[in-house]
């Protein structure tokens, strides 16, 4: 219960800090799968990573409104193809190189505009950690 005179704001998903302390979350989740064999989830974590967090840092980027991956074709804001590289088949060294790429887009894309709750990298260094070793089990 809020206490009376308290407003709750919650947070603003187009700010850098929305993104930052979602994205390890996520992308840990899609590697946890891939190391259970669940390659349809890890592929489903993916849409949903490319919907909730990359295509609306493109959008940003182009200084658009966010809108998911909606339209990003038709206004040609992914020159560089950083969501393709996101797709997966299912099959697991598929799956392992888009987490990696969807890593990569990610770092890339927070670039333009640094979120101050960014410690120093330890999710990204763990995520990656895990992903290389899951991909060597195969």
């Amino acid at each position: 219960m809020v206490p009376a005179g308290r407003v709750i704001v919650a947070a603003d998903p187009t700010m850098s800090e929305w993104f930052e302390s979602r994205a390890w979350i996520w992308l840990h989740y899609a590697v946890v799968k891939l190391g259970r064999g669940e390659l349809f989830e890890a592929i489903g974590m993916l849409s949903f990573f490319r919907e909730q967090v990359l295509g609306p840092m493109l959008y940003r980027r182009a200084n658009l409104p966010q809108r998911g991956v909606r339209r990003i074709e038709l206004h040609g804001i992914d020159p560089d193809g950083l969501l393709a590289s996101t797709l997966a088949t299912h099959d697991r060294d598929s799956v392992s190189m888009a987490i990696r790429m969807a890593v990569d887009a990610y770092i890339d894309l927070r670039a333009d505009a640094l979120p101050e709750n960014i410690a120093d990298d330890v999710a990204l260094r763990a995520v990656l950690a895990m992903l290389k070793e899951y991909s060597e089990r195969g």
